[in-house]
């Protein structure tokens, strides 16, 4: 059972009818009530006044009437309304009676239920009338919505007491061919079907018509063989359109004229209809008398829907029901909404003209069928099927506008690699136990202490000076220096810059300084310490997120890429020797870059690193899209050695091959013009201390120092991209789940693992490939879009 079904079946055993509802997972309910005689006798003094009023008032009918006798009263119009007025009455009175209160009472509490859960509109009550007698009542007129008092439609579906077959899924074609109508027409004697050929032909734009009729060189046995070769065409029918008369018989399924004097029944081609069904027939529409016998015939054979006319029908009748119909179905209606339009229009425009005729069209279904409609073929077609509806366009919008907040992306972002932390703890996917590129010489106050320094901001520069003295004598070859030294410090600078000239001259050692942006420049390293044509000075404006990267070193370079630069040109064989000197430092070593031809990976991929051009054009919009971010994902072990200041004074080995970064320990003095170097850590940071301390700047370049030298690039796909992947993918299975019969047992759960896998491929792709992918708001966006849609879905299947 579908949720948001009803089902009732109605069964008569002699003058006893059962009632019994049947809907969600297993419940039910039934009750007994006589049926009544007046009410057999209402609908007989009914079908006669209709027959009689038909027949006086053209008497061309699309089926064979038999003698009705010769009384008929004064006015056949009035006769015919009184008798239709008697005949609901007396039957609305039968299904509103007391017997009948469990029924009405659960029908009424399980749609209000499922009204407040879900909001639906439109609720399907599929019933099933085990007899003839009871299949011709006007059952499409009982107003259940009266009692309901909920912004809810009923619509009454048709289902037969006997269906042996499995209902029918879409052509293999359609999405190459639209759909296809196969339109027959039988015997016209006294009937004209001008206005159906023209109904037809204004479908030509939406579906590949069919018209077969019988021509004058043709004999009936050309033409019974014509109507079933066309039938089990190879390419396959979605719509059966047959016009003319028709009559019901009990045990061949129905008879259809086909010629004056020539019928030809349901059962001599149901092999024929059983290939149409197995190549995507779905619907079929029979527009002419007695069709019950038919409708039954075919859902057990199973078709999808069936739509017939229950009693003799006249021909303008017929043809005003068509025209309405195929109007409605060319909107892109489903079948039931296309028969109930019909019905109201013949209701409430038609209904001087031709009254009773909205009571004769039903419309059979297989329980299991998902409505048919006809879905249009072209771009434009095309484009309004992925386009999304008011509701999803207002929460895409909505997810959009959240996607282009730095802050929320800031927020997403941070939770998303310490995710990527925790998997590479539990999958022990972490570097190995290598020795890391930078040796971090972290300055704290424990090394203050041990030296009795006082002055701490800005940091006595003999200090300074000491430490590069120590560290020139460890075979380093690069020295990072993460301190601003752009304010005199008397007789200290003197100190310091004899340590620096010590250590160019004598150690043949690379200094990078700090410094500060100011407009189109550096500011940094004052030239009574050294000058810029024996160190360089890179910029330490960065984020606590996203890699800086290098546009244009000329006047501005990120402080981390300059000393990864130098690290990778020194230890490739580089000396001082082969350097001019006459300049800019800075500018010696890029050139020299820039024009090296080398094997070392390291160097081939900083000379080609730039900023993108995607990334350029976001900045616009205050975007990052593609920017490298920093990976804290990795354990900061993997990443940089870190020592204390005391610590390297003591130190007595040699490092092998490692840049050292001298760099405040995050004592509380420490930063610049009020701005503290120390900053509340990620959440990946923190996942691997001990403790929630602060992330000092130090600790922020030696991440960015080691991406540089290990190529260790991770590029985020932004989450407006895959924002709108993700409604894309979810708007095609919510097309899926629209166009085919799809199995739903289960389904939530098989989306659910969709969106588990991607989720587990996204964090391992991250690792293997460098890409990271956002996971919440792509996630939230696949729900948002797909569940109305599997909610509609699940109430119309």
């Amino acid at each position: 059972m579908k949720s948001h079904v009803l089902r009732l079946k109605v069964t008569q055993i002699e003058q006893t009818c059962l009632f019994e509802l049947f809907w969600g997972n297993g419940q039910q309910v039934q009750a007994n009530i006589t049926y009544p005689e007046t009410l057999r006798q209402s609908y007989h003094v009914w079908q006669r006044a209709y027959i009689r009023y038909y027949q006086n008032y053209q008497n061309n009918m699309r089926g064979r009437i038999q003698d009705q006798g010769s009384m008929m009263p004064l006015d056949p119009y009035a006769h015919l309304v009184q008798s239709e007025n008697q005949l609901l009455t007396i039957f609305k009175t039968w299904l509103n009676s007391e017997q009948l209160l469990k029924i009405r009472t659960e029908i009424t509490t399980i749609i209000r239920k499922w009204v407040k859960e879900t909001k639906i509109e439109q609720i399907h009550l599929f019933l099933t009338c085990s007899s003839i007698e009871l299949e011709r009542l006007p059952w499409e007129a009982w107003e259940l919505e009266t009692e309901i008092v909920a912004p809810v439609s009923i619509r009454l579906t048709r289902t037969p007491i006997n269906i042996r077959s499995t209902h029918g899924t879409k052509r293999d074609h359609y999405c190459h061919s639209g759909a296809r109508i196969l339109a027959i027409f039988g015997d016209r004697t006294g009937l004209d079907f001008n206005n159906d050929f023209k109904a037809l032909s204004s479908m030509s734009n939406l579906a590949e018509i069919k018209i077969l009729a019988q021509t004058e060189d043709q004999s009936i046995t050309q033409f019974k063989s014509e109507i079933c070769q066309t039938i089990c065409d190879p390419l396959g029918w979605d719509i059966l359109y047959f016009a003319g008369h028709s009559q019901e018989t009990e045990l061949t399924g129905g008879e259809l004229a086909i010629a004056p004097r020539t019928t030809i029944s349901i059962r001599e081609i149901t092999p024929y209809l059983k290939i149409a069904q197995t190549k995507g027939l779905q619907f079929a529409l029979f527009n002419s008398c007695c069709g019950l016998s038919i409708a039954n015939a075919l859902i057990d054979l199973g078709l999808n829907q069936v739509a017939i006319l229950r009693e003799p029908i006249q021909n303008s009748v017929a043809q005003v029901f068509f025209v309405k119909f195929l109007e409605s179905l060319a909107q892109e209606k489903n079948v039931s909404d296309a028969v109930w339009d019909s019905c109201q229009f013949l209701k409430h425009n038609k209904n001087l003209e031709y009254p009773s005729a909205y009571l004769i069209p039903s419309l059979f279904c297989h329980p299991e069928a998902t409505f048919y409609k006809i879905e249009q073929m072209g771009w434009k077609s095309f484009l309004k099927r992925w386009l999304p509806n008011s509701q999803q366009a207002m929460i895409l919008s909505f997810l959009i506008l959240l996607s282009l907040f730095p802050s929320i992306q800031a927020f997403l972002l941070d939770r998303r690699i310490v995710v990527q932390a925790i998997y590479r703890e539990i999958t022990r996917q972490i570097p190995p136990n290598i020795t890391p590129p930078v040796l971090l010489v972290s300055i704290d106050d424990e090394s203050f202490n041990k030296e009795k320094i006082t002055e701490i901001n800005p940091l006595n520069r003999k200090y300074l000076a000491k430490l590069i003295d120590k560290a020139s004598t460890l075979n380093a070859k690069v020295i990072g220096i993460d301190y601003l030294l752009d304010r005199p410090q008397g007789e200290n600078d003197k100190t310091l810059a004899k340590s620096i000239e010590n250590a160019r001259k004598n150690y043949q050692i690379s200094l990078i300084f700090a410094a500060l942006e100011k407009g189109e420049k550096e500011i940094g390293i004052i030239p009574d310490i050294a000058s810029l044509k024996s160190v360089m000075q890179g910029s330490i404006t960065s984020s606590l997120i996203y890699l800086t990267l290098p546009n244009d070193c000329t006047n501005i370079c990120p402080f981390s890429y300059l000393i990864a630069v130098n690290h990778a040109l020194f230890t490739d064989g580089l000396t001082f020797s082969q350097i001019a000197n006459q300049n800019n430092y800075k500018t010696e070593i890029l050139n020299f870059l820039a024009e090296s031809k080398t094997e070392n990976y390291s160097l081939n991929f900083l000379q080609t690193v730039q900023i993108n051009p995607i990334t350029q054009f976001s900045e616009y919009f205050q975007q990052r899209w593609l920017q490298p971010i920093i990976d804290f994902s990795l354990p900061p072990e993997s990443v940089y050695q870190k020592i204390l200041a005391w610590q390297l004074l003591d130190k007595k080995n040699i490092i092998n091959g490692q840049v050292i970064l001298i760099a405040s320990g995050g004592y509380s003095e420490a930063g610049i013009d009020g701005e503290k170097d120390y900053f509340n850590p990620p959440l990946a940071f923190v996942f691997w201390q001990d403790s929630d301390d602060s992330i000092t700047g130090g600790e922020i370049h030696s991440y960015m120092i080691h991406h540089w030298l290990t190529r260790h690039i991770i590029i985020p796909i932004p989450d407006l991209w895959m924002l709108l992947i993700a409604a894309i993918f979810a708007q095609a299975i919510a097309l899926q789940l629209e166009s085919f019969s799809l199995q739903h047992k289960g389904l939530i759960l098989k989306l659910f693992s969709v969106n588990l896998l991607y989720i587990l491929l996204s964090i391992q792709i991250y690792i293997t490939f460098k890409i990271i992918f956002p996971l919440f708001l792509p996630s939230l966006a696949f729900w948002f879009y797909i569940l109305p849609s599997l909610r509609k879905s699940l109430y119309e299947k």
